[in-house]
């Protein structure tokens, strides 16, 4: 498999990841070192997962900081469930968006209508 063919999907990871391939292909931007400072500015600290590019690209995240610098308030969730059997690098994820929930008072849960 050369540099050029990698695969990635919920089930399998092949190949030499090019990650600026795969933020193109999703249509995310890359975490900043300026977006890091702002969530520094913000929490006081930047959690050890974004210092060390366990989550390197995002989608929005710089708008919501603006919003909540503006003070709006937002909800922060997961999303839907694992794609199969719970493993251990599901907890990333899970632990990184409860630092977040906290870090900002983001509910977790949605209002009741």
């Amino acid at each position: 498999m050369s540099s050029e063919d990698f695969t990635v999907t919920p089930w399998s990871v092949e190949g030499d990841i090019d990650y600026d391939k795969l933020i193109q292909k999703f249509g995310t931007e890359k975490i900043s070192d300026e977006l890091q400072a702002r969530v520094k500015k913000i929490t006081g600290e930047v959690h050890p997962m974004l210092k060390l590019g366990y989550f390197f690209s995002h989608r929005d995240f710089d708008k919501i900081l603006t919003e909540y610098e503006k003070g709006n308030k937002f909800y922060l969730y997961t999303g839907r469930g694992p794609s199969g059997s719970i493993h251990m690098g599901h907890l990333l994820p899970w632990i990184f968006t409860k630092y977040l929930q906290e870090k900002f008072g983001a509910n977790p849960h949605l209002p009741d209508y």
